[in-house]
């Protein structure tokens, strides 16, 4: 899309809609960056095709698989109304271990008013703040904003990615980037260095019960049940 070819850029930037169908909010705001560089009726034309084989793709494949364009029930309607601080505390800054969770988010955030001072990023720094805000502000109300078994919030992941680019903004301070590079790669060490399914089998191995909500008798403690609690206790 940068180098003129908004159509082709759309097309392939739209086709993440038939993979997740959530990434229509961040197709929404490449729509509006694009626009913003050439507004007219012709460029909201030439958008709109590009982005149309992949909605015509995602309602049929949803219509053929739960006889509804808008996709399954299941997730209609799981939004809910958690606190936008703690998704924060618990996702970006800090995973349930008290880590960071990723370091450089800190130089991203801190290169970011040089970058949108620049007039070749001006444009490109609106965008990239405008992805981490709106990810976080619906993925904070979602009912499984923790990532149910990742390490880390995989919601986030375009979010944060992106917000580490102004980051180049500050290599200059050299002490300050290689605390940063030293403290994320211990982070990131330390959540690859075990298995990602090691506590969910751990905790599916065990035998554990507990009193039944709706009938007699006891049922399974299970891993999402463990979470829930220890997210409801904290």
């Amino acid at each position: 899309m940068r180098f003129g070819r908004p159509t082709l850029g759309m097309l392939l930037a739209a086709f993440t809609i038939t993979i997740r169908t959530d990434s229509a909010i961040l197709i929404a705001l490449l729509c509006a960056w694009w626009l913003f560089k050439q507004p007219s009726l012709r460029t909201v034309m030439k958008l709109g095709l590009a982005i149309l084989p992949s909605l015509l793709i995602a309602s049929g494949a949803n219509y053929a698989r739960y006889h509804s364009v808008l996709g399954p029930r299941l997730y209609r309607g799981r939004l809910h109304h958690a606190s936008i601080s703690r998704a924060v505390r618990h996702s970006v800054v800090r995973r349930q271990e008290r880590c960071p969770f990723s370091p450089t988010l800190i130089l991203g955030f801190l290169g970011w008013k040089r970058f949108r001072d620049r007039l070749a990023t001006r444009i490109d720094a609106s965008l990239f703040l405008a992805v981490f805000t709106a990810e976080l502000l619906v993925y904070s109300k979602w009912e499984d904003w923790s990532s149910d078994d990742a390490w880390g919030v995989r919601f986030m992941i375009p979010a944060v990615v992106l917000m580490c680019i102004p980051a180049v903004e500050v290599l200059e301070r050299r002490l300050l980037v290689a605390v940063v590079a030293i403290a994320g790669i211990t982070v990131q060490v330390l959540a690859v260095s075990v298995g990602g399914l090691d506590y969910l089998i751990m905790m599916r191995a065990q035998q554990s019960q507990r009193e039944a909500l709706f009938v007699s008798g006891g049922n399974r403690v299970d891993f999402e049940t463990s979470a829930l609690t220890h997210v409801t206790a904290k």
